[in-house]
């Protein structure tokens, strides 16, 4: 919002299928395809597995490796030109990209070598460590989301007073058709924040056809936990985004950084970018997740009520 979510001491701011063959095809590679040049694979040997079957069980981990790495950096230089854009199309493409999981094929690979680890060669217990060269066909498959979640907000457009508790308060609404947990995230043009959990409400879970205000009467009420709009320095208005990721067990968002404030009120929050959320979203299974959004506006006035 900046929206600060504000304390309850100060009363005020929260302030892929891998689907390859074990051989390197020999028909051309597409155009389209993404070289990961040097990707390893493990297996360990045991009783019941020949060395034959201990190589491709070694190279398709190697394979799989190479897909994540390949559809991540697909994620990648989706975000970076969602980020680069920062206009309408901003919408539709960083929708894409929550919404979509992204998966590929290797349609070609090379072994580039493979060596014994931890113990004798082909003795039980030893690992095999086999080296890759693969391509990989990147793919984005969409999918219907696995149950119904609906936001609803308290309005579309927000002021910024000047001071945090004279600013316009943000509620959220949440209905949902299955018991969820929910990851509640603030997407502005160059980070995203997560607004909750956090210190005081470690986990957030809204039960199926019971709705639920986040944050809830009782948190602003009788702790001062509030969403406040804020705008940074210099800054007139600007349009923002909640995006919430409802997920059927508590996955948390391993967030790199917390946000600093100067404020003692401000509530600290973990920060980080769109690729990692994105990347965050891929590792959730589209059965087991839901994504919804709103966007409002924060507009600066000068003056306001006391």
């Amino acid at each position: 919002m900046t929206v600060r979510l504000l304390g309850p001491i100060f009363g005020a701011m929260l302030l892929g299928s891998i689907g390859a063959p074990l051989e390197a095809q020999q028909s051309a590679v597409p155009r389209n395809a993404i070289v990961v040049d040097s990707v390893i694979g493990r297996a360990r040997m045991h009783d019941e597995v020949t060395p034959r079957q201990l190589r491709e069980q070694a190279v398709q981990a190697a394979l799989a490796e190479a897909i994540q790495q390949a559809t991540g950096r697909q994620v990648a230089s989706l975000v970076d030109y969602v980020t680069e854009e920062r206009a309408g199309a901003v919408e539709e493409r960083f929708n894409r990209i929550i919404r979509e999981t992204a998966t590929g094929t290797v349609v070609r690979h090379e072994v580039l070598g493979e060596q014994w680890r931890e113990g004798s060669t082909g003795t039980p217990g030893a690992i095999l460590e086999v080296m890759v060269r693969a391509w990989v066909r990147p793919a984005a498959q969409r999918s219907a989301p696995p149950f119904d979640v609906q936001l609803t907000l308290n309005g579309s457009r927000f002021l910024d007073r000047g001071v945090p508790e004279r600013s316009d308060e943000v509620v959220m609404r949440v209905a949902s058709s299955a018991d969820v947990w929910l990851t509640v995230f603030l997407v502005t043009e160059d980070s995203v924040e997560v607004l909750f959990p956090n210190r005081y409400v470690p986990e957030l879970r809204v039960l199926a056809g019971q709705g639920a205000e986040v944050p809830s009467a009782q948190l602003r009420e009788e702790l001062g936990l509030r969403l406040r709009t804020t705008l940074p320095t210099g800054v007139p208005a600007r349009s923002e985004r909640l995006t919430i990721v409802a997920t059927r067990q508590p996955i948390p968002f391993p967030g790199v950084a917390r946000r600093q404030s100067g404020d003692v009120a401000a509530v600290p929050t973990i920060r980080d970018t769109f690729d990692a959320l994105a990347r965050w979203l891929l590792t959730i299974p589209m059965q087991d997740r839901a994504v919804v959004d709103a966007t409002y506006e924060i507009a600066r006035v000068t003056g306001g009520p006391p």
